[in-house]
C-alpha cells in the first residue's frame, strides 16, 4: 500500500504558520490592525452599557489582545474572511501586512476550528482532519457547535456528490 504525503510543491498548504512573540505584536502596534466595527458587534453583548463608546472600545481591545496572547503561533490562510473567522471562534487581524488568524484560546486541540474555517471559506478540508475520524467526531461537534457541524456536513455532502459525477 502506498502512502502519500503532500510536498507543498504542487499545491500550497491552506495555512501558513507564523511564530510571532506577543511582545513584538504589542510593541509593533502601528503594524497591527483589526476591524473594530466587526469585533464590537461580536463582543457587544459583554457590556451592559452599549451606549458608552469608551467602554465598548476598552472591552473589545481587551478581548482582542487577550485572544492574541494565548499562543504565539498564528495562521495565515490562503482565503481570509473575517466574518467566518469569528464564526469559527478565531481572531482575524493584520500584522505587518500579513492577514492572520489567532486561535483565541489554549488547552485544547483547536485544529478543528481551523478545519472548520477552511471548509466554510473554500469548501475543502484536509483528508487527515479529525472530522473524518470516528472517535473524534463528537469532539469536533463539541468545539464548533451543532449548527456549524451540520453546515460542514452539508458542504462536504455536496462536494462528494459533485466528485461522484
Amino acid at each position: 500500500m502506498r502512502k502519500f504525503y503532500d510536498s507543498g510543491l504542487y499545491q500550497p498548504p491552506f495555512f501558513r504558520k507564523h511564530r510571532i512573540e506577543f511582545n513584538k505584536i504589542t510593541s509593533g502596534i502601528d503594524d497591527l490592525s483589526y476591524d473594530f466595527a466587526l469585533f464590537s458587534g461580536y463582543y457587544i453583548d459583554r457590556t451592559e452599557d452599549e451606549d458608552n463608546e469608551d467602554k465598548i472600545r476598552e472591552i473589545v481591545d481587551e478581548s482582542f489582545f487577550e485572544a492574541l496572547s494565548y499562543w504565539s503561533i498564528y495562521f495565515e490562510p490562503l482565503a481570509f474572511n473575517e466574518h467566518i473567522a469569528l464564526e469559527c471562534d478565531l481572531i482575524p487581524f493584520v500584522f505587518e501586512d500579513i492577514k492572520l488568524l489567532a486561535l483565541a484560546g489554549c488547552g485544547m486541540d483547536s485544529a478543528v476550528k481551523l478545519d472548520t474555517y477552511q471548509i466554510l471559506t473554500c469548501g475543502m478540508i484536509d483528508k487527515r482532519s479529525k472530522y473524518f475520524r470516528k472517535r473524534d467526531k463528537a469532539y469536533f461537534e463539541h468545539v464548533v457547535g451543532k449548527s456549524i457541524y451540520e453546515r460542514i456536513g452539508q458542504i462536504l455532502a455536496k462536494q462528494s456528490l459533485y466528485f461522484k459525477q
